[in-house]
């Protein structure tokens, strides 16, 4: 019989190790961007799906807008980052994939061009935040149930308002929120 796995990370100590992480420079900016969108709940197709047409810097910039497409719920989600290192990672990731000519804010070289992530790299480029964090940071979802716990326990957000955060329908969201807290260990 299948088990449901349990929740090992906490979105809290996350939170409290996240600036230490975006300031370490010798994490480079990919794993970092990963981080961030992996802190803000999404999962990998929806990280990877970034195409830079997406990212709208402000004037000042000091914050961005990040249009997610939710491909298996066919919705979008505009994810509105203020937090100034998370602006300033993902302003240069931004910024570099643009002078690549790539496609995609997280990307990578396929012969002479730049495209797509490859997601099968994940945990070799993301073991020096997990090795800074000390939680295993492999599964996008374990992170996005650790978000939700904490939005609902800690932060004490409805249903209703955790399906506009994550930009998921409300029934999906229900079920998010009732998978997560059967995980909690």
């Amino acid at each position: 019989e299948w088990e449901t796995p349990n929740l090992r990370i906490d979105y809290g100590d996350l939170l409290v190790k996240k600036e230490e992480v975006l300031l370490n420079e010798s994490i480079h900016l990919m794993p970092k961007a990963i981080f961030i969108f992996i802190m803000y709940g999404l999962e990998l197709n929806d990280i990877m799906n970034i195409r830079l047409s997406h990212v709208q810097i402000t004037d000042n910039e000091k914050e961005l807008y990040v249009t997610i497409d939710n491909l298996a719920t066919q919705t979008d989600r505009i994810l509105h980052v203020q937090d100034q290192n998370e602006v300033n990672v993902l302003k240069n990731l931004f910024y570099q994939a643009l002078d690549k000519g790539a496609s995609h804010l997280v990307h990578t070289k396929k012969g002479d061009v730049y495209g797509m992530y490859n997601p099968s790299n994940l945990p070799d480029m993301i073991q020096p935040i997990t090795d800074q964090v000390g939680y295993s940071l492999r599964s996008t979802k374990q992170t996005m149930y650790a978000y939700i716990y904490y939005l609902v326990k800690i932060k004490g957000r409805s249903i209703e308002h955790i399906s506009e955060i994550l930009g998921k329908p409300l029934k999906v969201t229900a079920n998010l929120v009732k998978s997560t807290l059967e995980r909690v260990e």
